[in-house]
């Protein structure tokens, strides 16, 4: 009887995992609110270079998203001042890819890419503050994580999960699940 009964469980056990993986999401969308909320904690940015020879401030930036090339937009307001040329205001408008840091279990963004800068109608000025506002923000963005899973995100049913793969879509970012084995 005692084999039966193991044999009994095992079976049952399979059956339950198998039940359980067969109705187990395939993803998780981490939409538009979600990420929009979280920038906004951790802008706006405050950055002074040299000393304060040249102050930046850049606003939380607007969300789009970019699924036919797997990035995100961002869009902000900033505005700057330096010892030699008085305040300045603008637009910076970025793009970026996404990645999944499965140790820190965050979103992160990756390949941070000035695409606009904007500064009123001085075009050969926003060319100059290009070069310390591209590496300010890409410095900034590529460290701070845009989600965080949290711990009960990795469980289902009872199962573990893992995440897989990441991949922008209209509405936000998806996040490919499989059960952990």
């Amino acid at each position: 009887m005692t084999k039966f009964y193991r044999r009994f469980v095992f079976v049952l056990s399979a059956c339950v995992l198998v039940a359980c993986a067969s109705v187990m999401p395939k993803d998780y969308v981490v939409g538009q609110g979600v990420l929009t909320e979280r920038l906004s904690k951790v802008f706006p940015l405050k950055q002074s270079i040299q000393n304060g020879m040249f102050n930046a401030q850049v606003e939380a930036p607007k969300l789009s998203f970019i699924p036919a090339q797997n990035r995100l937009g961002l869009s902000a307001a900033f505005s700057g001042s330096s010892m030699l040329s008085g305040e300045v205001k603008g637009g910076v408008e970025l793009t970026s890819g996404v990645r999944y840091d499965v140790k820190e279990r965050a979103v992160y963004l990756v390949d941070t890419r000035l695409e606009k800068i904007q500064v009123g109608d001085n075009s050969k000025f926003a060319e100059l503050l290009r070069p310390a506002l591209n590496v300010l923000l890409s410095a900034y963005v590529q460290h701070e994580p845009i989600y965080r899973v949290a711990d009960d995100q990795l469980r289902f049913a009872g199962t573990m999960i893992d995440i897989t793969g990441i991949t922008v879509v209209d509405n936000g970012i998806r996040l490919a699940i499989k059960p952990r084995i």
